[in-house]
């Protein structure tokens, strides 16, 4: 990701005062399957999404995988810290992929921030 985007994307983040995470599953047209993560908030009264990145998982899609992957890549490429990431996500939305919403496998039945 080019270093004036992800300057861009830390500030937005960072001045957001909440922030909710969109996780869904594309495949690629060489059957490789990946992760894509957003992020929106609100500027001047209007939704934005900001685009997190895609990022195609080592193994397994396990819910711990996903959780670490999102926790990482909002660290990592969002620059912010575990304490901000507990105060400012309000809301995660997945697909309906099972390796997701599972009530005890899934980032549903997972507690995401309780890291």
């Amino acid at each position: 990701m080019g270093e004036v985007i992800k300057s861009n994307l830390k500030k937005s983040l960072s001045n957001a005062t909440f922030i909710s995470i969109s996780i869904d599953e594309v495949i690629a047209r060489d059957f490789t399957s990946w992760v894509c993560i957003h992020a929106y908030i609100v500027e001047n009264y209007a939704r934005k999404a900001k685009f997190i990145g895609a990022f195609q998982p080592k193994g397994s899609a396990t819910s711990n995988l996903l959780v670490q992957l999102v926790v990482d890549s909002i660290s990592n490429i969002g620059g912010m810290s575990i304490s901000d990431i507990n105060q400012k996500i309000v809301c995660i939305g997945v697909d309906g992929c099972l390796v997701m919403h599972g009530l005890r496998n899934g980032l549903y039945g997972f507690h995401l921030l309780d890291l």
